[in-house]
């Protein structure tokens, strides 16, 4: 049951923020905006930080590579390009 806060907006309340059904409302409304503000509040460093663990690396082709917890894959880019360089 949502808790309303000082400023009078609801707060889920602290056990339902581990409910499934809430994780998934709050991840579906966050995809919207989550790249532009990923880049805007890093001031543009999130393409280096996806970048460079990448270059040093030593990835060859036929290597398999798993982009696992990496926010939307956004290294798949830097990914292809070292074994394609597309």
């Amino acid at each position: 049951m949502p808790i309303e806060n000082r400023t009078g907006v609801a707060e889920p309340a602290d056990e339902q923020i581990y409910e499934p059904q809430f994780v998934a409302s709050l991840f579906d409304e966050m995809s919207a905006t989550y790249g532009i503000t990923n880049y805007i509040s890093s001031f543009g460093f999130c393409e280096r930080w996806r970048r460079q663990p990448l270059e040093v690396t030593r990835l060859q082709p036929g290597m398999l590579v798993v982009d696992l917890m990496t926010g939307m894959g956004e290294a798949r880019r830097f990914i292809r390009r070292l074994f394609i360089g597309a």
